[in-house]
């Protein structure tokens, strides 16, 4: 029966997309008119200009937090003023304990506990995408784009705008200068009419004033800021949207000592090269983003995790230029949050792997880390009505390795790790009825290796009932390659086709129920990894959750969410892969402390990941408990604690607990140190290879069992020292120690059986013990010089190791760390921002 679903989702989407227009949206009927401005403005903070005078105010702000729906404790006043190349913001923040306004000094885009205030502009007037533009009354700026009805936010998108805050005798003020190069909107004859809100946060207080203030019953919850139930900015007229030329040039020096296995000295290398970032608007609609020979040397390092699945790991993306209008490439994003990633931008630039061992006698002395990215080209934007583009191409240079002989001869050979490639990725997306839409999306690889690597499809988000429920999924298909091996070892690629889908229904406001479902499915050959990410089984199943909410809750209580979810999945041959159902409680109290508590009861379900001559293997049923506890954020010092449990029926137990405390100690320093530990015994278990992360079979092909025994310590500090609003230090630094072993070997012979096998540690036998040490450092001093222009300052130093040796205790692995082989990286890289 589990074989037909796929045919019955397709007909359920194209059935559902004919009602799709019974969704109608609507919007606020505030409005601020903006006056012409016949003057000079300076931003100063102060609105003491006599164009700030003439201009209309408004005010009426309504609490969203704590109180939902109470009035303002503190008035706000806001004005608005445009000329030919900006829009002008004045807001004056009553108050009436001035003294004790919240201020906090740190680097831009980070979210302080200080006074702030924010304007959201729905240039596009789409009633689903949103410039944000925030400043706190420290003067420090944030900005990014919001999407999907302020359901997903960009924090990385970046613009180039003026803000200035200050301090005066009732309260604080500032002022925004919003350059129309910063959004983007369509030229018209007439009255120009966009979407625009405010809101303003008082720290102490905790409280999130709002002009157009939007009640939690009508939005998704985790929405940011509702785009289509905005207020409207009107009056401006005679403007022209620019079409600008930003150039960033760059030049960058590295310096670095790169450990080599015995009996080969450390390696320096200094290197200096340049390259240019430039944005261009082509059209009102399009601009486009170039690269050429770009650097990302001051982003901060990957934390460490340890990974015991035969699944990837998913690590976010950090390099500016792909995070940069990330939004328009996400693919099949629906209400729960879980996209399907057609397009992975990690894949770009990736660390090349060696094809094969390095030869026998040799050693690889130099690997690279990277590839090189030679350039890469970006097109986004959207038009009048409604149609989404998003175009990226991206070349990559070849990569080599080299080999020398461990005689210290000198003999050297060099092996291509990466062949010259290039990544294609073609985004469509076009707003339907009112707030939904519908797309398109295909991505591709070429280079010499294989046939054109491909993989595309469409999906939808459809609002229905006033935005009151949502439809949304996707079907997509894959082409790859796969190697194969004939009778005399010749290799040769055999192409893989597969496709993946899903569907899902959600009520998604309302006062005190919310209900989601959702079925997805992807076919064994399904395969997206070389250009996107894909990380769970090969399989179908779905989710049913239903929620119960109430915001304003009795004493201690200030809000709380109950939610009751069940997983099931099946393989494809109707095995079930996955049962288990969820109780979530979501506590927010009226000292504004965080309660979650989870309760997990996975029923026997069959694990066929890794296949040996018997697939099958029948986990045992099990409880999981955590809680979540997080104290008063407005403190200087927040601590926040995790801890759960989980059992199983066959006597396994782990344990495991998260401490993290955000330090405040003075309005320009802020530091974030972090504990966790878990530990885990007597785990039935798939024994893995500690080098591969492949599954060990036994010598007549059956699946390895054993006992395990895991043991993890994740030591970590953040830290942020803000000297000015331009000037800032911030570091990251962390120790990852993870040990396992297993014992009690076994074969499994069948779902239920597991036979006593003799795996000795011997030569002839990988020993599948592991003792991990990492140490990680990234220091980054940052220094804005000029509006847009930056100088960063890098160190970075990396150290691993690894030994099968279990019995050591936790100061003999910690002191152990400080003495493994170590890379460090200095970095020097200036740029400079050019607008034409």
């Amino acid at each position: 029966m589990c074989k037909i679903f796929p045919k019955y989702f397709i007909l359920c989407a194209l059935a559902c997309l004919i009602f799709a227009g019974m969704g109608i949206g609507g919007t606020s009927s505030k409005s601020i008119v903006a006056s012409r401005l016949n003057s000079s403005i300076t931003i100063d903070g102060l609105l003491d200009e006599q164009g700030w005078r003439t201009a209309v105010p408004v005010s009426g702000f309504t609490q969203y937090d704590p109180e939902e729906g109470a009035a303002a404790t503190e008035a706000t006043v806001v004005r608005a003023l445009y000329d030919n190349d900006a829009l002008y913001i004045g807001v004056i923040c009553y108050d009436g304990a001035s003294g004790e306004i919240v201020q906090q000094l740190t680097r831009r885009d980070r979210i302080a506990q200080a006074d702030r205030f924010s304007v959201t502009i729905d240039s596009y007037h789409d009633h689903s995408t949103a410039f944000l533009f925030s400043g706190s009354v420290s003067g420090v700026k944030s900005d990014g784009v919001l999407s999907q009805d302020g359901f997903l936010y960009d924090v990385q998108w970046d613009a180039v705008w003026d803000f200035d805050a200050k301090l005066i005798p009732d309260g604080w003020s500032a002022e925004f200068r919003i350059p129309f190069s910063a959004i983007r909107f369509s030229a018209q004859d007439s009255e120009y009419v966009w979407g625009i809100n405010f809101r303003r946060f008082i720290a102490r207080k905790k409280e999130t004033d709002e002009w157009v203030m939007v009640p939690r019953r009508e939005v998704l919850p985790g929405t940011v800021s509702s785009v289509s139930k905005m207020g409207h900015v009107s009056g401006i007229t005679n403007i022209h949207p620019p079409l600008h030329i930003e150039l960033l040039p760059y030049q960058v020096s590295n310096l670095n000592y790169l450990t080599q296995p015995d009996p080969f000295p450390i390696r320096n290398e200094f290197k200096a090269t340049g390259g240019l970032d430039m944005k261009y608007g082509l059209t009102n609609d399009l601009t486009f983003d170039l690269t050429v020979n770009p650097d990302f040397g001051q982003v901060e390092v990957d934390q460490a995790v340890l990974n015991l699945t035969v699944f990837e790991t998913f690590y976010p993306e950090k390099r500016p230029f792909f995070l940069e209008g990330s939004q328009i490439f996400t693919f099949g994003n629906s209400f729960d949050n879980s996209p399907m990633r057609l397009f992975y931008s990690r894949r770009i630039g990736r660390k090349p792997s060696a094809p094969t061992p390095a030869d026998s006698g040799y050693e690889f002395v130099e690997t690279p880390q990277t590839t090189r990215i030679l350039g890469a080209g970006k097109l986004t934007g959207q038009t009048r009505d409604g149609l989404t583009l998003g175009l990226i191409s991206a070349v990559t240079d070849r990569e080599y390795g080299y080999q020398e002989k461990t005689d210290m001869t000198g003999d050297r050979k060099s092996m291509e790790f990466e062949p010259r490639a290039s990544y294609n990725v073609l985004r469509l997306k076009k707003d339907v009825f009112e707030n939904s839409s519908v797309g398109l999306m295909a991505a591709s690889i070429f280079n010499n290796q294989h046939p054109p690597v491909a993989n595309g499809g469409f999906d939808w988000n459809l609002k229905l009932f006033d935005g009151e429920y949502a439809l949304d999924g996707y079907l997509v298909g894959s082409r790859a390659f796969t190697p194969h091996f004939d009778a005399t070892g010749a290799a040769s690629l055999d192409e893989i086709t597969g496709g993946a889908g899903k569907l899902g229904f959600g009520k998604l406001s309302g006062e005190h129920w919310f209900a989601f479902s959702a079925y997805d499915f992807s076919s064994r050959n399904f395969s997206i990894n070389d250009i996107g990410f894909y990380s769970q089984p090969r399989e179908q199943g779905g989710y049913t959750q239903v929620s119960y909410k109430e915001d304003r809750a009795a004493e201690p209580v200030r809000r709380y969410v109950l939610t009751l979810q069940s997983q099931y999945r099946w393989n494809w041959e109707g095995a079930s892969t996955l049962k288990q159902l969820e109780l979530e409680s979501a506590w927010e109290f009226r000292n504004f402390w965080l309660l979650t508590l989870d309760y997990y009861h996975d029923l026997e379900a069959f694990d066929d990941i890794n296949r040996g001559i018997n697939g099958l293997y029948r986990r045992p049923s099990g409880n999981r408990l955590s809680a979540k506890v997080q104290t008063d954020p407005r403190q200087q010092a927040v601590l926040t604690c995790l801890a759960g449990s989980n059992t199983t029926q066959k006597g396994s137990s782990t344990w495991y607990t998260a401490l993290q405390l955000a330090l405040r100690p003075n309005t320009w320093m802020e530091f974030t140190p972090a504990l966790t530990v878990s530990r885990s015994r007597n785990e039935e278990s798939w024994v893995q290879s500690p080098l591969s992360g492949w599954p060990v079979f036994t010598g007549d092909g059956f699946n390895l069992f054993g006992d395990r025994d895991v043991d993890q310590y994740d030591f970590s500090l953040r830290g942020t020292v803000t000297f000015t609003r331009s000037l800032s230090l911030q570091f990251f630094t962390q120790v990852f120690l993870a040990k396992g072993r297993y014992e009690n070997f076994t074969k499994l012979i069948s779902p239920d059986d597991l036979l006593a096998f003799d795996y000795p540690n011997s030569l002839t036998h990988e020993n599948p013990d592991f003792n991990e040490k990492i140490f990680n450092t990234n220091l980054v001093f940052r220094w804005e010089y000029l509006p847009g222009s930056t100088f960063y300052l890098v160190w970075t130093q990396a150290r691993y190791g690894n030994e099968s040796v279990f019995d050591k205790t936790l100061s003999e692995n910690f002191s152990g760390t400080f003495r493994l082989p170590m890379d460090n990286v200095l970095l020097a890289k200036i740029s400079y921002w050019w607008s034409l």
